[in-house]
C-alpha cells in the first residue's frame, strides 16, 4: 500500500520496508509510519491481529486446516509460516495469505486516510517554499536593479 501513497513520506517508507515485509521484518512500517502511539493507526493495529487471529482459530476449529504443531523461523514470509507451522499442510499457506490480506483491507481506510492528509502536508509546504524561492528572487533582482541604479 505506501508504495502507491501520494505522499512522499508514505512512498520512500513503502518502498524501503517492502524486502523486509516479505520475511515479517516490520520494524520499519511500525516505527517509520508509526503505528506505535499513533491515533490515526490505533484501531487497526489493534483490530487486524484480532481479525487474523479468530480466521485461524475458526480454520483449525472447523477442520480446514491443520492445528499447529511446530515453531517456524520468525522471518519466515506469510505463505509458508503456515505451511511450516502445521507440518505442511498447504491449506494454512493460504489462510496465513488470507489473515495478510485481510489485515491490509482494514489497514487500507486508515492509511488512505492519513496519506490523504500528509499529501495536503506536503502540498501546501511545497507552495510555502515556492513563495520563499520566488520572494527572494524578487529581492535579489530589486537589489541588482538597485546597485545598477546606484552606479
Amino acid at each position: 500500500m505506501a508504495v502507491m501513497a501520494k505522499s512522499e513520506h508514505f512512498k520512500l517508507l513503502g518502498k524501503a520496508s517492502i524486502v523486509p515485509g516479505l520475511f515479517q521484518i516490520n520494524e520499519p512500517m511500525i516505527f517509520g509510519l508509526p503505528l506505535v502511539y499513533n491515533p490515526h493507526f490505533a484501531i487497526p493495529f489493534l483490530f487486524a491481529p484480532l481479525v487474523s487471529s479468530t480466521i485461524g482459530y475458526f480454520a483449525i476449529k472447523s477442520g480446514l486446516m491443520r492445528p499447529v504443531i511446530a515453531m517456524q523461523p520468525w522471518p519466515t514470509p506469510p505463505f509458508l509460516n503456515g505451511f511450516i507451522a502445521t507440518g505442511g499442510d498447504w491449506k494454512a499457506g493460504l489462510i496465513s495469505v488470507l489473515c495478510v490480506v485481510v489485515s491490509a483491507l482494514i489497514y487500507y481506510p486508515f492509511f488512505k486516510k492519513r496519506d490523504n492528509e500528509l499529501y495536503q502536508e506536503q502540498l501546501a509546504t511545497q507552495s510555502e517554499t515556492e513563495v520563499l524561492v520566488e520572494d527572494k528572487k524578487v529581492n535579489t533582482e530589486k537589489v541588482v536593479i538597485e546597485s545598477d541604479a546606484i552606479k
